[in-house]
């Protein structure tokens, strides 16, 4: 079950409830937090697209219960695709922030970006609060603890999530990757370089799709049935990173000062 299923009457239905409950009820009701990126507009009214969609589930009738938050993928290719083909109007946001980082350029990774924006020190994800940045980390010293960036041939690249035991799982910093357009965040790729804390900042990216590659923890390199519930490698595409980028600030491309 998913939003794949819904009806255009089952998102009217939940309109109707949130008319009722109010904004703040209704999100709390089914465990939403406010939408960043994308809202519904509906006479005039804007409505929490990925809430709406989640509550719309439980209006699908007998055996269909509501969607929480980390059962689906909120965004532009998900939600914002399946709510516009049912007839809605959807629209993105557009934030003001610009990239503070010069692709390319070097960057002490505790001076230049933990002592300004706070968030994780250490490991691969970084979330920190109140930013509207996911910082992710990659370099050849994460191999020995079983993690295997790099680019593809398609120019996509290709980034191991977190946890080194058991099935990975969407939530802390892989949750954060997967929803960073419904969070309102961009997410900023940099390359360690040796061991001083060094980092090459190679740009914004987006969550793009993810893989189901069997992998091994680091438990007696038992094998992994799923990674990341059904991936182990998420896939960010550099190119929908310039065009979303795009759509959230209302600018003609991506620009790196």
């Amino acid at each position: 079950m998913g939003i794949g299923e819904l009806t255009r009457e089952s998102v009217l239905q939940a309109f109707a409830e949130f008319d009722r409950l109010g904004r703040s009820q209704f999100l709390e009701k089914y465990g939403y937090r406010p939408a960043r990126s994308y809202y519904i507009t509906v006479n005039g009214r804007d409505y929490d697209s990925k809430a709406i969609a989640g509550a719309a589930h439980a209006y699908l009738g007998t055996g269909f219960s509501a969607l929480s938050s980390d059962e689906f993928s909120g965004g532009d290719r998900t939600v914002a695709s399946k709510l516009r083909n049912l007839g809605f109007d959807v629209r993105s946001v557009v934030r003001s922030s610009v990239f503070p980082f010069i692709l390319g350029q070097l960057y002490n990774r505790r001076q230049s970006i933990h002592d300004v924006y706070g968030g994780q020190q250490q490991g691969g994800i970084s979330t920190p609060v109140g930013a509207p940045f996911v910082f992710l980390f990659t370099g050849d010293s994460g191999e020995e603890h079983g993690y295997r960036d790099g680019w593809s041939e398609d120019g996509s690249f290709a980034y191991c999530g977190e946890g080194q035991t058991g099935d990975q799982k969407f939530i802390r910093g892989n949750r954060a990757i997967r929803d960073h357009v419904e969070d309102g965040k961009d997410l900023l790729l940099f390359e360690a370089l040796g061991t001083g804390g060094t980092y090459r900042f190679l740009g914004a990216f987006s969550f793009a799709a993810f893989e189901t590659p069997l992998g091994t923890d680091r438990n007696n390199g038992l094998p992994l049935v799923e990674m990341m519930e059904r991936a182990m490698r998420k896939f960010i595409d550099s190119d929908e990173a310039r065009r979303m980028a795009v759509e959230r600030r209302g600018r003609r491309g991506l620009e790196h000062a």
